[in-house]
């Protein structure tokens, strides 16, 4: 599961999540969940921030995290689909946005 969230905000265990195609379905992070934040500055006043990860590095992260993936969102056929969600805050921001949008069209 991926978690998408505004800058202030950090998800935690038992936080509350919506689905962003349908914000009527929601979730909790599960208890047990590991969070991992993935989020970093790169660059900085046209400037990079840190040195790019070597190649066999990046593969190797990459071959880690499908590692944490269920079998069922790699199989070609019959897959499962792999939850992305957006958090409280970044929901209500959207769901205000859309008000604003809407008022603004009447």
């Amino acid at each position: 599961m991926d978690v998408i969230c505004r800058e202030n905000e950090t998800p935690a265990p038992g936080d509350l999540l919506f689905n962003p195609r349908d914000p009527q379905k929601t979730t909790r992070i599960p208890e047990s969940a590991v969070l991992e934040p993935v989020r970093s500055i790169v660059m900085a006043d046209g400037a990079v921030t840190e040195p790019s990860p070597s190649l066999r590095e990046m593969a190797d992260r990459c071959q880690a995290q499908l590692g944490c993936l269920a079998e069922g969102v790699l199989r070609f056929d019959d897959v499962l689909p792999y939850g992305v969600y957006l958090s409280q805050g970044l929901h209500q921001l959207r769901m205000r946005l859309i008000e604003e949008v809407q008022k603004g069209y009447k």
